[in-house]
């Protein structure tokens, strides 16, 4: 595993729980969980899910869910967190999240030059309906976005991809070759 698990949502047993509070001002509560990744989750052919045992943890991880209280959105995102992950106590005197099994994403991020596991509890799956794209939603999202999106765009995969469609765009459609590979008869030597 070249020193991470991989990079793919896992089941993980919570093994510790606690908190602490951010090191940057305004200080703020974060939920910190120890949790031992135990099996990694996959799709099978039908769309559902597959979990694949893992050796037993190579190692813990922490998992930490932000409480800050001065944005909605981040208070909405932890509590759906934590209710997927099973708190369904109205008082945090009521997390007790400890030898529960709970999915987690895994992304690799660099801290202090060293790239390093990233545990996160896993949202809830989309259970709402949504509507197709069409023009004038798309000019909406382009006129809230403005110009970041004509940022050069400077991370890995995101500018690999970009970078490959551009050379996708430079090739002609038509380069004058024939559609089908030469037959054995047909090559020279």
């Amino acid at each position: 595993m070249s020193g991470f698990y991989q990079e793919v949502p896992h089941v993980c047993r919570v093994t510790e729980q606690g908190w602490t509070e951010t090191k940057k001002l305004p200080k703020r509560p974060m939920i910190i969980l120890k949790v031992r990744p135990t099996h990694e989750i996959r799709k099978d052919p039908a769309g559902g899910d597959e979990l694949h045992q893992i050796t037993s943890g190579e190692y813990d991880e922490y998992v930490r869910v932000l409480v800050d209280a001065s944005s909605e959105v981040v208070m909405d995102l932890a509590l759906k967190k934590l209710r997927y992950a099973g708190f369904m106590g109205d008082s945090f005197a009521d997390l007790n999240l400890v030898g529960a099994d709970v999915r987690c994403n895994n992304t690799h991020r660099p801290y202090n030059g060293v790239v390093r596991d990233g545990f996160e509890l896993m949202l809830p799956p989309h259970d709402g309906e949504f509507q197709p794209m069409d023009a004038k939603v798309a000019r909406t999202l382009d006129t809230l976005f403005g110009r970041r999106l004509k940022e050069k765009i400077t991370n890995g995969p995101a500018e690999q991809a970009t970078d490959t469609n551009r050379k996708r765009q430079a090739v002609p459609a038509n380069d004058g070759l024939p559609d089908t590979p030469p037959t054995d008869d047909e090559i020279p030597f």
